[in-house]
């Protein structure tokens, strides 16, 4: 009985341990959203004229930024509507992401959504802007960046910040160094935001850059748009993940197949034990009686 317990018990551990991946997942999305709404409450409660104001003073930082001054108690007040580090937060239809993003691109800042690349533009457009966003890849609780790869030329995505709504179509897509920063300098007559994270999954040690330009969104955008907002099928996440379980399960099944084995044989073999020892036994007390002339030759075989 207390094997079985011991065996349902170590089946419902491997069983939690498969499934608190998707479970973390989706419950870190859920908070997510929950930020998300918070956010836009918090921006609809400051007033035009305040969402004006910060605005302004975004772009300023900008120009102040490419113009070779850059200061960070500057960068941290700008677009902080809600005194946590909120800039505003990202949305891409292809792979069903929508986060919030934080100033900085430190650990702190990328385990609570996406974060900021602090040596590029602050997120509200404008002509010659470069932002860099950047999110993990690989995270075995939460999907972040991990989908990125399954982005293409074309696509759209969507910077959401103080009431407004900057949207992004893919040009380019690049796999660099992590020394090959100049992917995120400004680029003449354009307005753009570059999406970061770490490549190949599991190894990181490239980085994967999706480059949207600022275009103009219109109604026959958006019917493309919604034609992406299907569940990708080829999620990098959730194969990973597929990849990880059945090697899990491979193992403990063969593990299982092992111990199974295992305890078989040395059944298997107590139990020739005690076929010979009884053979032996019968053997020395058939000897016996034959030396007495109670039992023939031919018993003994």
């Amino acid at each position: 009985m207390k094997k079985r317990v011991g065996f349902a018990i170590g089946l419902l551990i491997c069983a939690g341990l498969i499934l608190y991946p998707l479970a973390a997942n989706w419950l870190y999305e859920k908070r997510q959203d929950i930020i998300i709404t918070d956010y836009e409450k918090k921006v609809e409660t400051i007033g035009e004229e305040r969402r004006k104001t910060e605005w302004v003073a975004a772009s300023q930082y900008n120009t102040a930024l490419l113009a070779g001054n850059r200061n960070m108690e500057e960068y941290e007040k700008r677009l902080n509507s809600m005194k946590n580090g909120i800039m505003g937060y990202l949305e891409i239809p292809s792979i069903q992401v929508t986060l919030p993003v934080y100033h900085g691109a430190t650990e702190e800042s990328l385990k609570k959504g996406l974060g900021h690349v602090p040596q590029t533009t602050l997120p509200v457009g404008g002509i010659g802007t470069h932002a860099g966003i950047t999110g993990h890849t690989g995270v075995s609780d939460q999907k972040l960046f991990s989908d990125l790869n399954q982005m293409k030329k074309g696509d759209w995505f969507f910077f959401h910040v103080l009431g407004e709504t900057l949207a992004y179509q893919v040009e380019e897509i690049f796999v660099v160094l992590p020394s090959q920063t100049e992917y995120l300098d400004p680029i003449e007559g354009k307005d753009c935001i570059t999406l970061i994270t770490c490549t190949p999954f599991g190894i990181n040690d490239h980085r994967l850059l999706v480059r949207g330009a600022r275009s103009v969104y219109t109604a026959q955008n958006e019917e493309t748009v919604e034609d992406t907002t299907k569940p990708v099928v080829a999620s990098t996440w959730l194969k990973e993940y597929l990849c990880a379980v059945s090697v899990g399960i491979f193992v403990f099944v063969s593990f299982l197949s092992g111990y199974a084995m295992l305890v078989w044989w040395r059944q298997d073999k107590k139990r020739r034990n005690r076929i010979y020892k009884g053979r032996k036994k019968r053997r020395k007390y058939l000897m016996a009686k034959k030396k007495c002339g109670c039992v023939s030759e031919g018993a003994l075989l």
